[in-house]
C-alpha cells in the first residue's frame, strides 16, 4: 500500500486466496464456557461494586432529620422533632 492506497496486485492477491475454515472441538467448547462464566462473575462482581460506590453518596435520612437550623418542609428555622419552632421567618 502506498500514498495512493492499495495495490491491485495485493488486492487480487488477497482475494485468490481460500477461505479458512476451522472446527470447534470439546476442549474449545469447554474453554468458551469457562470464560463466558468468567465473564458473567466480573459483571456482577463490577455491579456490586458499583452500588457499594454509589451507597456512599446517597445521603442519610437521619442527617436531615437532626434538630437545630436546616430548611424544612416549613421553609428555612429552628426545627426540633421535625417541627419548626421558631415564630420569626428567617430572611
Amino acid at each position: 500500500m502506498d500514498n495512493r492506497g492499495f495495490d491491485k496486485e495485493d488486492v487480487q492477491e488477497i482475494i485468490s486466496r481460500k477461505a479458512m475454515t476451522s472446527k470447534l472441538n470439546k476442549a474449545d467448547y469447554q474453554e468458551i464456557g469457562r470464560n463466558a462464566a468468567h465473564g458473567t462473575v466480573e459483571v456482577v462482581k463490577a455491579a456490586l461494586a458499583l452500588v457499594g460506590v454509589v451507597a456512599e453518596f446517597i445521603p442519610d435520612e437521619s442527617i436531615e432529620r437532626k434538630d437545630g437550623y436546616r430548611d424544612g418542609w416549613q421553609g428555612y428555622g429552628h426545627y426540633i422533632s421535625d417541627v419548626r419552632v421558631d415564630s420569626e421567618p428567617y430572611e
